[in-house]
């Protein structure tokens, strides 16, 4: 799991801004917000502007340095923060599998080319690579089962690229990934597989994966492409969300079948569901289909369009349905703060100066199961 986060000089965050997932508090209610000592299900508000976005695409940068296309889709301007003292983006992630800790830190320039690029293990530094200076050392690629990997193997291929912008140059641990044979139980695999299936979905921004397609037509794709436990599983998720209906699929005489609410007279479903109903089909198709293959997921405004009691049904669901996905949600619905469904530790609030903290760091006073944590918010306590 992702253990701790630290990024600096990207975008609207000069100074290092950091989300501590190892920041657990003593409390003894709603245990499901934690896993192995590390919070597993965070909360966090920011007036807008602050940089939620920013902090959750930031989150997410690691992919490119490990997954081939990764960069193509991302942007490429504007990166480095404009009062930035140094021209380059530092990123430090830190990762807990079993008992090893990883600790992986690099460097950007402006355009998003890396500088530079460390990897320690249970505090042994394993490789240091400085780009811009062509310095490379890796004197202990053996403790993690790598000593085959030849080094200026990668350095030729990844010179083949240099200062081709489409097509980046490689990072020495997409090399590895690539290259190294680890065992399934060795962190270095867990690493990959974690990065692999870390995922940002902007819930009120474009669906690039449908860009194109009209939205009827992409929900009726959708609902086509179900299997029967696939549909059920739907029916159950919009029983939860509130809505007291049952779907079944009906086989046409001409070979196409159709998805139907299930009462004493059959009704189309797309033809005659309400805008919230498909706003949750939305909801569906954009998060809860991912989160299965997904070890963390930043959800940037998850809940947009959701009535307030529908968001609080919402968390409550991704919490049970997936207790071993890491979830960073972003939100301004104060109806969520509160200790029925998650706990101080596990709220945050992204501050206009960068500084992110949870609400047992921010209160002037100790926070308890009791507390009224929205009416708090509300009258100032945490600024």
């Amino acid at each position: 799991m992702l253990v701790r986060f630290e990024l600096s000089n990207y975008k609207n965050f000069k100074d290092p801004v950091v989300i501590d997932f190892g920041n657990v508090g003593g409390y003894q209610f709603n245990a499901d917000c934690i896993k192995d000592g590390i919070i597993s299900k965070m909360l966090v508000y920011g007036k807008n502007g602050t940089g939620k976005t920013n902090l959750g695409k930031a989150v997410l940068d690691i992919a490119s340095m490990c997954a081939p296309g990764y960069f193509e889709s991302r942007e490429t301007e504007y990166l480095l923060n404009t009062d930035a003292e140094e021209n380059v983006i530092r990123f430090d992630y830190r990762f807990r599998f079993g008992q090893t800790l990883l600790q992986y830190s690099y460097s950007k320039d402006e355009k998003g080319l890396c500088q530079t690029e460390v990897l320690h293990m249970d505090g042994a530094k394993i490789y240091d690579f400085d780009y811009t200076n062509n310095w490379y050392w890796h004197g202990n690629l053996e403790l993690i089962d790598a000593q085959t990997i030849v080094v200026e193997r990668f350095l030729e291929e990844r010179a083949k690229n240099d200062g081709d912008l489409d097509a980046m140059p490689l990072a020495f641990l997409r090399w590895l990934f690539a290259n190294a044979v680890f065992t399934e139980e060795s962190a270095m695999e867990q690493f990959r597989r974690f990065v692999n299936s870390m995922r940002y979905i902007e819930v009120s921004g474009p669906d690039k994966a449908a860009a194109g397609l009209d939205p009827a037509v992409r929900r009726r794709v959708f609902l086509q492409s179900m299997q029967a436990e696939q549909l059920q599983a739907f029916s159950e998720f919009l029983q939860a969300m509130g809505a007291e209906c049952e779907l079944e699929r009906i086989q046409l005489p001409d070979g196409i079948s159709r998805i139907y609410f299930n009462k004493k007279k059959l009704i189309p479903f797309l033809e005659t569901a309400s805008a919230g109903i498909l706003a949750l089909l939305d909801l569906y198709q954009r998060i809860v289909t991912k989160m299965q293959k997904s070890a963390f997921l930043y959800l940037d405004g998850f809940d947009a369009f959701l009535h307030y009691d529908a968001a609080e049904k919402c968390f409550q669901y991704l919490k049970e349905q997936n207790p071993g996905c890491q979830i960073v949600l972003t939100t301004h619905n104060t109806h969520l703060m509160t200790n029925r469904l998650t706990r101080p530790d596990c709220v945050c609030i992204l501050t206009g100066d960068g500084r992110l903290q949870p609400l047992n760091k921010m209160a002037s006073k100790e926070l308890r199961e009791g507390h009224n944590l929205e009416k708090l918010y509300l009258s100032g306590e945490f600024e």
